[in-house]
């Protein structure tokens, strides 16, 4: 469902400093409107479903059991564990109620607030939009950064925004797709000398992407993280099993021991079942990250890699993922799941049901969402509680058969970044621009030539910021 594009080093010509002109506060956070309902009709003051079938119920009263207790297993909260189909947290059984949470400033349309030019760990004169490598989940500083950036982290005053609402929602985590692994942790190692670059040259002082006050944030919030390691198809084939691992690392080192961590997933959507080196190279990585997580951290993490909704796939895919939990963004299916779990209208399929009980892996539901124009496909009297149907479908018949909950997509409009015009309105809230600034400004130093941004502004197109973009860098591996 979701592209994304992550860069682990970028290459700039140009030398620049940044100025402003005039410039009002352009870090102040974007203004997000809670729907009544991500459909219009159906739901709760805060952006989710109502109803007998919601996240603000108790979901063993609905399942009509008490939570189970696995007395140890989780030897007081250093491993998430699973048993008989069950995910534990601190010993008790955890039911995944998951929003899928990607914060994009509106700023990306320009040069403004949180998208501003930003400088990268490579260089002192590398400089690039923080918002293009869709990590949002940064709350490193900017060190000598001219203007200053956010008092306190670049993209924290939209996480402080925004988990109140998903907490209220009835949400108990959050699912985000794209980290830079090039974090501030590793920075610093390589500029301290305690170790080598694993690709390009790191330059003073550390840039890297600081990923623990989100998860510290997170964790305040009472919500656990799904987290994404590195997971690109593209740099699978480009770099060396060295680096690949090196990345892995730098991400495990950084957030592999926070009480915030749920799950790792590796990869989403990703070709598997038409490329069996690919699906190898997966499954070395899943076990790779898994024995270094023990043996930095003894921690035990369940990993999983979400697949799209394919039923000739599962059979094959069950079999041949080394995940713990098999993730499927199966959510798209209308008013339920159809034969999701039992697999009693596809080929060769057997249901995840039996697929669980057979290779002891439970499922998971990665996404569930419904395309809509402005609510109003959605907002049809047939379709009406469209979401409160399909969790009673996941709550009667898939957790029976080992499902552990599902990720509600998503959390915010995406108006500016989905190419498709359908998943433009599938969020909880709807965003707009807090403040139209003026331009950033980019100069040459000793020169007296100035290149404009162009500004913040809730009309304007990409268009013309693409283009000034794409002089200065270069933008790698577009993936799903």
């Amino acid at each position: 469902m979701r592209k994304q594009i992550i860069f682990v080093s970028l290459l700039f010509a140009a030398s620049f400093s940044l100025e402003t002109s005039n410039q009002p506060n352009v870090w102040e956070v974007d203004i997000v409107t809670i729907k009544s309902d991500p459909i219009d009709l159906i739901s709760s003051d805060f952006g989710q479903p109502a109803g007998e079938y919601n996240w603000n119920s108790d979901q063993f009263v609905l399942m009509g059991r008490e939570p189970l207790r696995c007395e140890g297993c989780t030897e007081g909260g250093k491993h998430i564990a699973i048993q008989n189909l069950t995910l534990f947290v601190n010993d008790e059984e955890f039911f995944i109620k998951a929003v899928c949470y990607t914060p994009v400033p509106l700023g990306i349309k320009g040069a403004g607030g949180r998208c501003s030019m930003r400088r990268t760990p490579y260089d002192r004169n590398d400089y690039a939009s923080p918002c293009f490598d869709s990590d949002y989940f940064d709350g490193g500083d900017a060190p000598g950064r001219v203007p200053p950036g956010p008092d306190n982290g670049w993209f924290t005053d939209l996480w402080i925004r925004d988990f109140p609402i998903i907490k209220k929602s009835g949400a108990n985590a959050i699912r985000i797709y794209n980290v830079n692994p090039t974090t501030r942790l590793y920075t610093d190692e390589v500029l301290a000398g305690n170790r080598t670059s694993i690709a390009g040259t790191i330059a003073p002082p550390s840039y890297g992407k600081d990923h623990v006050p989100f998860m510290d944030i997170a964790y305040k919030a009472g919500l656990m993280v799904i987290f994404p390691l590195l997971g690109d198809e593209s740099l699978m084939s480009s770099l060396s099993q060295q680096q690949f691992q090196e990345y892995l690392q730098n991400q495990i080192d950084e957030i592999g021991n926070h009480p915030a961590l749920l799950m790792y997933t590796l990869g989403n959507e990703l070709n598997l079942l038409g490329n069996p080196r690919l699906l190898d190279q997966v499954n070395n990585y899943i076990n790779f990250a898994r024995n270094y997580s023990l043996s930095k951290w003894g921690r035990s993490i369940p990993f999983t890699h979400a697949i799209v909704d394919n039923p000739s796939s599962y059979n094959t895919l069950f079999a041949s993922l080394r995940v713990d939990v098999f993730t499927t963004n199966a959510g798209y299916r209308g008013l339920g799941f159809q034969d999701l779990w039992d697999g009693s209208q596809s080929v060769g399929f057997d249901g995840l049901g039996v697929l669980s009980k057979r290779y002891s892996k439970p499922n998971f539901i990665g996404e569930i969402g419904w395309p809509q124009i402005n609510g109003t496909e959605t907002a049809d009297p047939v379709n009406a509680g469209w979401f409160n149907l399909k969790w009673k479908d996941l709550i009667k018949k898939g957790t029976p058969v080992g499902c552990i909950g599902g990720a509600f997509f998503e959390y915010l409009d995406e108006v500016y970044t989905k190419a498709d015009p359908l998943q433009r309105t599938m969020g909880m809230v709807s965003p707009q621009v807090a403040v139209v600034g003026d331009a950033l400004t980019f100069s040459n130093p000793g020169s007296s030539s100035v290149a404009a941004i162009p500004e913040v502004s809730s009309g304007s197109s990409l268009t013309s910021f693409f283009s000034w973009t794409l002089c200065l860098s270069i933008l790698l591996w577009n993936y799903r």
